[in-house]
């Protein structure tokens, strides 16, 4: 975890420690899937080196026996599995019914060393080559629980220029002895093939229209790699006369090591890139300008940007969409970049239109949406898909008064997102949404993320309009808006399960009409709420389901309806302001024998403390095997609601149950 917020804004405090909020953390990432990462040291390999492939394992979740799949698909197109220390063209895994402990956290552990050229795989032509990880379990090939894809580029044998701003010459043969001055001459005289690719090694300076005389844009070619010194001293600076560089119809190149500044342009200030596939690694892009896409603007195509820095870059003009990045109809993937403190207009950071994004272990922090009606502080995502694992999102915010969403904004896209962090996002005004995550006609997978210390006048974390996401194993704390945590509005069909819901400001689950949640197994606790509002779940004619949740401790109403509400069962609502109200259960425990409902207990359900929480049950506790259906039934057979461990079996037990480490 990179970032918990411990205080809310307005001055309200959180009555949270460190440990409590580890252990808020321990308890709701226990739900969640194993995710792997596959790396390679560098992008781009030449005849002679040796490319290096790791592995990154963790497991926020119980126990999990697993196989895991490592794979190859060489230039030529056929796949290799990697297995017993060698390639074969069989279907066998690398390790076979491997125990991924709970909390495991693996990082970069050795898979395998290949030199280039290669005959098995064979690996000895020019192209792009992708290697893959999948987890899945053991002694089968479905499902697959999770995945991870990285491409890299075989040059080749290849040929390379030289340029050096402070002692070459235009004049000169481009040799290391006798480098070029400028890249736009390298670039120019470069004669790449598909079999024979060009490296351009590029000396450490400045190479900007007034000290080297280097002119703007250059003009990417397919099969070239343009090599840096290292973002701190080799520097691209357009002194904004144009874009810095321009990527149009390319194959297989990479750009690393470079600062790319000084951009200045309608579309792509800093890197202008269609329809191309091409890798930036390892560079800084910062200071650019432009309407669309300040740092990036992408158009088509398959770009991957590996360990970037893309800092302080604005969008401002008609629409000022990505103060960070512009990508539309694109398959771009992002993995380990550092996407901070970018400005836009509409959409501070990343605007994405009908695009098939992967977005992996990046902080995407402090980028802020500046005019009236922004979109996004972070992210906004029109169609396509998103896939977002791993990630940082914090500190992003519409600062208008007049915006939208702090974090991230889904419109009509699908995908899934896994295992990220989103803390201290915020908007406010009377437009507000949400201040982590709005999904509007969108229903990802929203899966292990942790939402804390996010404000909204509206919704704190997670607002769904005309969605119906799967919300599970995710950790909802310290959220402060109208709702705190979920809101589930008109047309939504949220599925909301085991999920932690703890010390919200507002509502920390609200259903609004014409909304149809399923809300089971979720632990719902010591929240505040507003206005004597409910700080469990507020219910307004809506339909549903509420199952197996604990709903304890909060200072406003456990749950409360108005008008028609959905089912309620098998569920520990106690000590809280009033437990019910507007609404009956069945098969609950509440604290008043005045609630309506059928089946109820009216006793103490005597919470224990255990492994991963407050909330077990005593093994004396009226509310084990008090439920209206067999644990099985209820899909809790394999969970617990005692702290030694034992599962739940015959009669399902009421409240939330914790998964067995």
């Amino acid at each position: 975890m990179r970032h918990i917020y411990l205080s809310r804004p307005g001055g309200l405090a959180a009555s949270l420690s460190i440990l409590t909020v580890l252990l808020l953390v321990l308890q709701a990432s226990s739900l969640a899937q194993p995710t792997v990462s596959i790396h390679t040291d560098r992008p781009s390999y030449r005849a002679g080196e040796k490319v290096d492939v790791s592995l990154s394992v963790r497991n926020p979740g119980r126990g999990y026996n697993a196989n895991i799949y490592i794979g190859l698909i060489p230039p030529r197109g056929t796949l290799f599995m990697f297995g017993d220390s060698r390639f074969t063209e069989s279907m066998t895994p690398w390790v076979e019914n491997l125990y991924l402990p709970s909390g495991l956290n693996v990082e970069h552990f050795p898979v395998f060393s290949l030199g280039l050229p290669s005959d098995v795989p064979p690996i000895d032509q020019p192209g792009q080559v992708t290697t893959f990880a999948a987890i899945t379990p053991p002694g089968q090939l479905q499902p697959v629980v999770t995945t991870s894809v990285i491409t890299f580029n075989y040059l080749g044998a290849g040929n390379d220029i030289y340029v050096d701003a402070e002692r070459g010459s235009n004049d000169n043969d481009g040799s290391a002895d006798l480098p070029f001055k400028t890249i736009a001459h390298a670039l120019a005289t470069a004669s790449p093939t598909e079999a024979e690719h060009v490296t351009i090694h590029v000396a450490a300076s400045i190479y900007s229209p007034s000290h080297s005389g280097e002119s703007f844009p250059l003009n990417m070619k397919s099969w070239v790699s343009l090599i840096g010194q290292g973002a701190d001293s080799t520097l691209l600076d357009a002194e904004r006369s144009s874009t810095v560089i321009n990527v149009a119809n390319v194959q297989n190149a990479t750009v690393e090591g470079f600062t790319i500044t000084g951009g200045k342009a309608t579309n792509g200030g800093g890197v202008m890139c269609s329809n191309s596939l091409v890798t930036f690694a390892n560079n800084r892009i910062t200071d650019n300008t432009a309407d669309l896409g300040a740092g990036v603007y992408c158009l088509g195509g398959s770009p991957s940007f590996l360990d970037n820095i893309i800092v302080d870059n604005t969008a401002s003009g008609r629409l000022g969409y990505g103060g960070a990045m512009f990508i539309i109809n694109s398959s771009p993937s992002l993995t380990g970049n550092t996407v901070s403190q970018n400005r836009g207009d509409k959409i501070g950071c990343l605007y994405l239109d009908q695009s098939s994004a992967t977005i992996e272990d990046n902080v995407i922090a402090g980028n802020i949406a500046t005019a009236q009606g922004a979109l996004a502080g972070a992210i906004y995502a029109q169609g396509g898909s998103l896939t977002m694992r791993g990630n940082a999102i914090f500190d992003n915010a519409a600062t208008s008064g007049s915006g939208l969403v702090g974090g991230i904004h889904l419109l009509a896209a699908s995908g899934s997102l896994e295992a990220n962090e989103f803390s201290g996002n915020w908007v406010s005004g009377d437009d507000a949404l949400a201040g982590g995550l709005y999904c509007h006609q969108s229903s990802p997978a929203i899966v292990g993320n942790t939402f804390s210390d996010n404000l909204s006048t509206a919704v704190g974390a997670l607002y769904c309009l005309e969605a119906s996401p799967e919300i599970t194993g995710n950790l909802f704390v310290a959220n402060s808006g109208l709702v705190g945590a979920i809101c589930a509005a008109e047309g939504s069909q949220p599925i909301i399960t085991n999920n932690i819901v703890s010390n919200n400001y507002g509502f920390g689950i609200a259903c609004f009409p014409k909304s149809n949640p399923t809300i089971v197994n979720n632990l719902i606790v010591k929240g505040e709420a507003p206005y004597g509002g409910a700080s469990g779940i507020w219910c307004w004619d809506c339909t549903g389901l509420i199952s197996n949740c604990t709903v304890a401790g909060n200072d406003g109403y456990g749950i409360k309806c108005y008008k028609e509400h959905p089912l309620i069962q098998n569920s520990i609502v106690w000590d809280n302001g009033d437990d019910l109200w507007g609404c009956a259960a069945t098969f609950c425990c509440t604290a008043d024998p005045g609630d309506h409902g059928t089946g109820n207990i009216f006793e103490d359900p005597r919470f224990v403390k255990g492994p991963l929480g407050d909330y077990y049950l005593d093994p004396t506790s009226s509310c084990i095997d008090a439920g209206n259906m067999s644990a099985e039934d209820a899909g809790l057979s394999n969970f617990t609601t005692q702290a030694d461990g034992s599962l739940d079996t015959g009669q399902v037990d009421l409240g939330c149950h914790y998964p067995v480490e």
